[in-house]
Order: C-alpha cells, then sequence, then structure tokens
C-alpha cells in the first residue's frame, strides 16, 4: 500500500510497464514470524516496535514459501536450512532481468540474496537505496526502479521482480514488463548523484 504514489494506466500509448502476476503470503499464523516485528510499550510506557534478532531469518524463511507460488516453472532444487528438508529454488536469473527487493535493512538483503541465489548486481538498486534514502516501506521499491532507469538498464522486454515484506510476516511479489523504456533518465531521486553509485557498503559478517 506504501508504493500506491505509483500511476497506473490502461492506455498502451503511454504504458511504459505491463503488470504481470502479484502473490501475497502471510505467515501469521506462526508465533516466531508474527512477534518478530510487534507494537508494544517499553518499560517507560513508550509505544515502539519490537524487532527481533531473528528478523532477517525469520523474513528469508517466509519468502522461501512464497517463492513456491510466485516462483517460475523452471526449478532449481537444494538442501533446505532446517532439519534436512528440501525446497525449490526458481531460476530467478533466467526470468528476470531486475530485481527490487524490499531494503530491510543490510542483514535483510543479504539472507534474500543467499535464498534466492542472486548476484551483487541484483541486489545493487536495493543496496543503494537502503544507503541513500533508508527504509521507506514498499514504496522504496519505485526507488529501485528508478535506480535501475537511472542506470540504463531497463530495456524493452526486460522483465522485473519486486518483493516487498511488511510484519506479519507478510511477503507480496509483482511482476512486471517493460513495454516502452523510458527516454528521461536524468530526472527523479537519483538526478545528478547517479554517476556516484554504486558505493562500497561494509561487508556482511556471517553469524554462526
Amino acid at each position: 500500500m506504501g508504493a500506491a504514489a505509483t500511476i497506473m494506466t490502461n492506455s498502451p500509448e503511454h504504458a511504459r510497464f505491463w503488470l504481470g502476476p502479484i502473490v501475497r503470503t502471510l505467515t501469521a499464523a506462526w508465533d516466531s514470524d508474527y512477534r518478530c516485528a510487534f507494537q508494544e510499550d517499553d518499560d517507560e510506557g513508550i509505544t515502539g516496535i519490537n524487532l527481533s534478532k531473528d528478523l532477517p531469518v525469520v523474513v528469508a524463511n517466509a519468502l522461501m514459501g512464497h517463492i513456491t507460488a510466485f516462483g517460475p516453472p523452471n526449478r532449481l532444487f537444494s538442501a533446505g536450512a532446517k532439519e534436512g528438508r528440501r525446497y525449490y529454488r526458481p531460476a530467478f536469473g533466467k526470468v528476470f532481468q531486475h530485481f527490487c527487493i524490499h531494503p530491510g535493512g543490510p542483514r535483510v538483503l543479504y539472507e534474500v540474496q543467499r535464498g534466492l541465489g542472486l548476484s551483487d548486481r541484483d541486489m545493487e538498486a536495493s543496496h543503494m537505496t537502503l544507503h541513500r534514502f533508508g527504509n521507506m516501506a514498499s514504496s522504496s521499491l519505485l526507488y529501485e526502479l528508478d535506480y535501475i532507469q537511472a542506470k540504463r538498464w531497463m530495456n524493452k522486454g526486460d522483465r522485473l521482480c519486486m518483493i516487498s515484506f511488511s510484519p506479519g510476516i507478510e511477503c507480496s511479489s509483482v511482476m512486471w514488463e517493460c513495454v516502452k523504456p523510458t527516454a528521461d533518465t536524468d530526472s527523479g531521486p537519483w538526478a545528478g548523484c547517479i554517476h556516484r553509485y554504486p558505493v562500497q557498503l561494509p561487508k556482511i559478517v556471517k553469524r554462526a
């Protein structure tokens, strides 16, 4: 809902993207997921959001179940992370050319990259948006899309995968196909600074 500022049209003359499948997965039935991002009062009675230290892993596990519904037919099987389970990982690199991942934090992005087998280039728009603007909820994905366009990476026929997260845990995904690349890559939130990106970011240290 935070990305509702984007304008949609039914005009073939003005449309730049074709809207593909939309999938939403909610894992609130699991106590660990339901409590990993929770609004509550602290010892002084101040209301805030309590984020569990396990949030990145919870998000990654929720995403693995989500892509079962969203993933393309071409499947790559790999061993699961818990109790010897096995899950499939869709060959996203063969289906999508670009990715916009909700920048919930560096470790969240790391876990998503590891879980989906994405490259550093796939994750660049997400990391750079988090670096410059922070986490702006699902509207962050539009800034990531603008980064891709400002870099002149988007071509006609390219497919874009957007994935967002919210407390619950909820995963939402949408596919876009480019029908008309933008000719104006010198405006928007990255105007005047896109040449400075990407920047070097601290490496994520894997927890034992």
